[in-house]
């Protein structure tokens, strides 16, 4: 048992099976603190966030009424922030804790208007949070902004599973790359592939993994997109964790056009392997570990990730300096285990009721 721990109830917006990276840090932080030995509720809210309808408001609402009053409630702000009524009532009878992945402002493709609703929200909601948990740097002082207190902010970052390194072919002659990310606006896609269509080669391959019916619109332009590419590019939807393994293992070099994260789970599974990596440095990649080893580019320098593409792919010097940066990156990831035991440290802070 870990001496002290608090038992807590986790709020998931929505299926916590769900395979993107937020959900599976709640899993696995819920899995974590468990093996601690520590009581952890686990509570599925409706699908519908970050903009949640009437009836996914209400049905939310009921929901988190039948909580026991003074309950320890970590509660994901994908759908926190998107609460701020429910916050209101309920932030002194639960003792809420946010945890925040990106501020939902942050997403890539909203209008100026909507941009100032979630920013609104959810500055409304942190303000009944007793604490707030971070999976980045980067975020924590981004939540400044929203009148966080910096104090009363804490960084738990993911953890990673260990993995052998992959041998790096100094000079493949079809270079396999990899991108794990959601098919929604902010992931970057069709920046990709505008890069890759400026290549001065196409022996190339790549696999995109990752839900794509969170942003069905996006999705449709994406899947256009790749259609002059053929069987160059395949998609492969959201898969387990075992399938997954086996294209990372298969990599030659990651990729990754995302326009913002709040911290890059997939990004640090490629370090895991000691991929060569190509990055897009939005949000918070170029502070993480796994980003100071990658080879970064600017938002929207479409040239620049050609050029850096280009280079990993025919370069066996580049590749060998890439992939020894991520070797190195590893050694600065913890697991889940740590991860879960930094987590508890920030619910501590909060005490109990009074």
């Amino acid at each position: 048992m870990t001496t002290g721990a608090p038992a807590f109830t986790f709020i998931f917006p929505g299926d916590p099976e769900t395979l993107t990276g937020g959900y599976t840090y709640g899993r696995r932080i819920v899995e974590s603190c468990r093996a601690s030995g520590v009581d952890v509720t686990v509570i599925a809210l409706p699908d519908g966030f970050p903009e949640p309808d009437e009836t996914v408001v209400s049905q939310s609402r009921h929901i988190v009424s039948g909580i026991p009053d003074g309950t320890l409630v970590v509660f994901d702000g994908l759908a926190f922030g998107a609460l701020p009524d429910l916050a209101a009532d309920h932030g002194k009878r639960l003792r809420f804790v946010a945890l925040v992945h990106h501020p939902l402002a942050d997403e890539t493709g909203l209008s100026p208007e909507a941009q100032k609703r979630h920013f609104e929200r959810e500055r409304t909601s942190l303000t009944h949070a007793r604490c707030v948990i971070v999976s980045s740097p980067f975020t924590k002082i981004r939540l400044q902004d929203f009148g966080v207190d910096p104090e009363a902010c804490f960084v738990v970052e993911p953890g990673i599973d260990d993995a052998p390194f992959n041998d790096v072919r100094p000079a493949p002659p079809h270079p396999r790359l990899l991108y794990v990310a959601s098919l929604t606006e902010r992931k970057g896609h069709l920046d990709l592939f505008k890069a890759l269509q400026s290549l001065q080669r196409d022996d190339w391959s790549l696999n995109i993994v990752g839900p794509d019916d969170l942003s069905p619109e996006y999705g449709t332009k994406v899947l256009e997109a790749a259609k002059p590419f053929g069987e160059k590019v395949r998609f492969h939807g959201a898969l387990p964790e075992a399938a997954l393994a086996d294209l990372y293992r298969s990599a030659d070099l990651y990729v990754s056009p995302a326009r913002y994260e709040g911290y890059g789970m997939a990004l640090a599974t490629a370090v895991v392997y000691g991929l060569p990596i190509v990055a897009v440095n939005g949000g918070a990649v170029a502070s993480t570990p796994a980003g100071k080893a990658a080879r970064l580019v600017s938002v929207d320098d479409i040239h620049g990730l050609a050029q850096a593409l280009q280079q990993a792919m025919k370069d066996p010097t580049e590749r060998a300096r890439l992939s020894q940066q991520s070797r190195a990156a590893r050694m600065l990831l913890g697991g889940w285990m740590e991860a879960g035991q930094d987590f508890l440290t920030a619910l501590r802070t909060v005490g109990s009721d009074t």
